[in-house]
């Protein structure tokens, strides 16, 4: 139990650190057509998704769907 607490700990704890990570290197990224593939390959309306899979796929979705949020 205290190494799987530990462990979810941690993930808690780098998530912001991996999300600010990401958009200082999305802002120095060189441009490119595969940053916005994404965009037309996601065909399921974001209404219909359930809650859990668009908080896991929110890194990848938010700029299409806005970022996911609880309420």
């Amino acid at each position: 139990e205290m190494v799987m607490g530990n462990l979810r700990a941690n993930a808690m704890a780098t998530e912001p650190i991996l999300r600010t990570l990401i958009h200082r290197i999305g802002a120095a990224r060189p441009a490119s057509s595969a940053h916005t593939a994404l965009a037309n390959a996601v065909v399921t309306p974001k209404e219909v998704v359930p809650p859990q899979t668009r908080q896991k796929l929110d890194l990848f979705t938010a700029p299409y769907w806005g970022e996911w949020s609880q309420s």
